[in-house]
Order: structure tokens, then sequence, then C-alpha cells
């Protein structure tokens, strides 16, 4: 039977099930047509299961605040940003009644900070200087290319040079730690880092943020476990990050409960903490798993976005929301590959854009 849970903002499953907009559902009122999984009569796209049907009446419920995308996570931002695509930005996301960026997002590996002369440092410099100049609110979170990770000495020596000559507002203490594998098998280690970075932090005057899973299978039980070693730890965090890619894009995808895994994490909370979507993207296209063509592509991922924006974000209670993927850059073919960007290589805005910049004038 489906579950009607209010947290923090509220989540209906039972308006999921029925494909009803959440702006609907806590009004007790449907909409003049139900929408229709996009999925439904695209050829060589099997349809997943459908999500149970709501049997349970609609409640009535405070309305909440309107959920905006206020951040862009793009490692990519400092090719783009003084070229054509930043002109887009500046005049379309900076301006006028979607005027609402205010944090730039950015992932660097914790290898940059052993050395001053490579080259993801350069890559950080760059990004950092776009940042600034877009003046945004820079924010870092520290992960692994090579799957490799420090100790926590390693790792705050190494955040230690990164924030050298970089004023940042917040650190991201790992990125997706549940998502790597020597960090998922011990998940007491990522909460050193976490109490590594508060440290950091304290002398560099930002704000650490906790988490950051994936919302993949098993990362509620990951969330736990991490939860419990930082308490352990006496580690404080008001803000923690969640990845809920798996609820904006399941559907999508064919999963019958896309939202089971956030809706656990964003249940640990504990009163006085925030949650953070701090990545979050919808999926113009999923690699080689259907038959991909640019229109079932299109409305995919603007149906994705509108998931995110109108359940997901609100259903968790986000308090900020980091959209991760701007600009493809000029050029770039796209799919096959997995990918978010809002716009093509040539700067055309896809559907899913402007669901995500009319957000920022209701």
């Amino acid at each position: 039977m489906p579950f009607i849970r209010v947290s923090h903002n509220v989540r209906i499953r039972a308006a999921r099930a029925l494909g009803l907009s959440v702006c609907c559902a806590l009004a007790g009122a449907a909409p003049a047509t139900a929408t229709r999984p996009v999925w439904e009569g695209w050829s060589g796209l099997a349809p997943p299961a459908l999500l149970r049907a709501a049997s349970s009446p609609a409640v009535s419920v405070p309305a909440a605040a309107p959920i905006v995308v206020d951040g862009v996570s793009d490692q990519n931002m400092a090719s783009w940003y003084a070229g054509p695509s930043g002109a887009v930005f500046r005049s379309t996301w900076e301006r006028g009644a979607s005027a609402r960026i205010r944090f730039a997002r950015y992932v660097v590996p914790w290898q940059a900070g052993a050395s001053a002369d490579n080259h993801y440092r350069a890559a950080l410099d760059a990004w950092y200087r776009a940042a600034s100049a877009a003046r945004l609110i820079p924010d870092l979170a520290i992960t692994t290319y090579t799957g490799e990770v420090p100790s926590p000495a390693e790792y705050r020596e190494a955040v230690a040079s990164l924030l050298t000559g970089h004023s940042v507002g917040y650190l991201e203490a790992w990125n997706e730690p549940n998502h790597v594998p020597l960090l998922r098998a011990d998940p007491a280690l990522a909460p050193e880092y976490m109490r590594e970075a508060a440290g950091v932090c304290a002398a560099a005057g930002c704000t650490p943020i906790a988490g950051d899973f994936l919302d993949e299978p098993g990362s509620a039980l990951y969330a736990q476990q991490y939860r419990g070693r930082l308490s352990a730890l006496g580690v404080g965090a008001p803000i923690w990050g969640i990845h809920p890619y798996e609820d904006i894009n399941g559907v999508n995808a064919g999963s019958p409960d896309p939202e089971a895994e956030a809706d656990a994490i964003a249940a640990q909370l504990q009163p006085g903490q925030r949650l953070w979507i701090t990545e979050a993207g919808a999926y113009y296209c999923f690699g080689s798993r259907f038959s991909w063509s640019p229109p079932l592509a299109a409305q995919m991922q603007r149906a994705a976005a509108e998931r995110l924006l109108g359940t997901v974000a609100p259903g968790l209670g986000a308090a900020h929301v980091f959209y991760y993927g701007v600009f493809a850059g000029r050029g770039r073919a796209l799919c096959p590959a997995e990918d978010t960007e809002l716009y093509d290589g040539a700067e055309r805005p896809r559907p899913a854009a402007g669901v995500i910049l009319a957000a920022g004038a209701r």
C-alpha cells in the first residue's frame, strides 16, 4: 500500500504513482490531465514496471517554498565561461527573473594537493578564476580519480594545500564515498575525512559538508554506518549532501521504487541538520541501454528535470540544489555516452533547460 510521509518537507509517493505533480497533490486536487510516463509509446524502450497505484486520499498540508536550482556543479566551467557559452550563462542565468545562481561546485582529486605542479591543480585554479569572475560562492568537493584513498593525515595535508590561495565557502569532505570501493568497504574511513575537513575549515573559514551520498543500492545502510562513526568521533555536521540520481532518473530507467534509498537517507537527518542536493542531473541519454533518438532523449530529460524540481527536491526537503553539467562544450558529441547537460554543443537549450530556468520565476 502506498504511504504518505511528512518529513522536513513533504514527499507523497501516491502522487508519484499517479503521475501527479506534488503541488497538485498537496492542494488535494488533480491536474486536468494526468502525466504519462515519457517512455510510453516509444518503440525500442521497454516500459518499466508501473509504480503502485495510489489508494489513499490526498491530504492538505502547508505549501513549501518553490524549489530552484541555485548552484552549478560543472567540471568544464573554466572552459566555457569565457566563451560563447559563458555569454549565454551570463545573460540567461545571471540576470532577469531567473537570476538565482549563487554557488559554483567543483570536484578535485585529493592527489592534486600533494604537488603544486600537476594538471589537476591547474584545472582547479582555472575553475576558481571562472567562479570568482561569476561572483559565485565556491564549493569544493574532494574525490579520487585513481581509486587510491589517503590516510586521514594525508587527507588533511592535501586539502589544506588545495585551499591555499582558494577562499571557498564550503568544503564537501568527500564526493560520493559510498561509490568508492575502498571507502565502501570501510565505512569508518570517510567520517575520518569529515573530521579533518572540519578542522581545515575551522582554520580556513569555510563550512564542511558531510555525506555526499550517491543514492545507489545500499547507500542508506552506508549512510547510517557513516553517521554512527561520525558521532563516535564527536564531529557535528549541520549540512549533509546527497546526489539523488536514481530518484531523479530511475522512473525513466525502469526502477519500480527509485526514491527508496534517497528517502531512507533523508529520514536519518537529526533536528537542526539540513540536506543539500550538492549534485543532481537529468539524463539526456543512458548510454546504450535504450534505442536512443533525439526526441526520446529530450523528453526523458525534460521529465527527469520536472521530477527533480517538482518531486525529488521538495520531497527530500533540500535547502539547495546544484545542477551537474550545464554546457556540453562547443562541437562536443554527447550520446551514446551518459550526459546531463542542459545545452548542446551549439549552445542550444534542450527542453530540460527551460524547466529549470522557469523554476526561478515562480
